[in-house]
């Protein structure tokens, strides 16, 4: 399980091994229900966490031959709104979108915007989760 803290502009992700997750199913209900009540009993005491919205894709991961550049390119993406559990089954596929993430030292900004001004992108801030959230499809309340 992956968690992710946001600090002003500083990002910090803290990795959990949850042993007695391994190998479930996903996502049948019982082991929804099970990776809910074990991370709440664990590692959430005063929050509960509840399931909404499960994201997938496939990634792949590029550096540069000097390391300073760093990109990620994710696709396939699929999520699947776990409200009450009920649509476990109907996934929502974004098959058209790629994203190409450049992580970069700031001192390199205008040489890569520079580098870059000739390719045909659309720059903008991108979240798996927000997309998935309201595009969500119409049979969902």
């Amino acid at each position: 399980m992956n968690q992710k803290k946001k600090l002003v502009l500083l990002q910090k992700k803290k990795y959990l091994k949850i042993d007695e997750l391994d190998n479930l199913d996903f996502p049948k209900i019982l082991n929804l229900k099970k990776i809910q009540n074990d991370i709440n009993k664990n590692y959430f005491n005063k929050k509960k966490i509840k399931p909404i919205i499960s994201t997938h894709y496939e990634r792949e991961y590029l550096i540069s031959a000097d390391s300073p550049i760093r990109a990620t390119v994710d696709y396939k993406l699929e999520s699947i709104h776990l409200k009450n559990f009920s649509q476990l089954n109907l996934i929502k596929n974004f098959s058209n979108i790629v994203i190409l993430e450049i992580k970069y030292p700031t001192n390199l900004d205008n040489l890569l915007r520079k580098k870059l001004s000739n390719i045909s992108l659309r720059l903008s801030k991108n979240s798996k989760y927000v997309n998935s959230f309201f595009e969500k499809p119409a049979y969902i309340n």
